[in-house]
């Protein structure tokens, strides 16, 4: 269309390029995450599939400028920066609750270990596993000589 608005073909013809959007894809490209093309899978044209994946990884949408249009600019930035603030918030408030979790799961309630100790776990099975292989060693030559003198 002229106005450069999408609209619905009636015309009975096949598709240059399909476009299927896994829903999880939806975020991840609001979001402006380069993995969210992973989620998307493009067929038919590659010189328009390869146009459209670079509008979409290009293009940003600013909801701030869509929102002026509706409630004035001011109105529209206050709502922006509330919707920013909310976001963050948000992020904040779950990692905080993760890291709340992780630290009842590693200290009040010891499911968990932290790396730390696990390492060191590793580290003394290992010496224990060289200490039984010496002691393995000693035990069988003390059998074999034990064995030899007809004890």
């Amino acid at each position: 269309m002229d106005s450069g608005l999408i609209s619905l073909d009636a015309t009975e013809t096949d598709a240059d390029l399909l476009v299927l959007l896994q829903p999880r894809a939806i975020p991840l490209l609001l979001a402006h995450d380069p993995d969210a093309l992973k989620h998307v899978e493009l067929s038919g044209n590659a010189a328009l599939a390869s146009v459209v994946q670079k509008l979409v990884t290009g293009l940003a949408w600013d909801p701030e400028e869509d929102l002026s249009r509706i409630v004035g600019d001011i109105a529209a930035h206050r709502i922006a920066a509330a919707g920013r603030d909310f976001i963050g918030w948000q992020r904040e408030a779950f990692q905080r609750t993760a890291e709340n979790f992780a630290e009842y799961l590693t200290e009040e309630n010891p499911m968990l270990v932290r790396r730390t100790e696990f390492d060191r776990f590793v580290l003394d099975l290992d010496m224990l596993e060289k200490e039984l292989d010496g002691f393995e060693m000693r035990f069988s030559t003390l059998v074999k000589s034990a064995s030899g003198t007809g004890v």
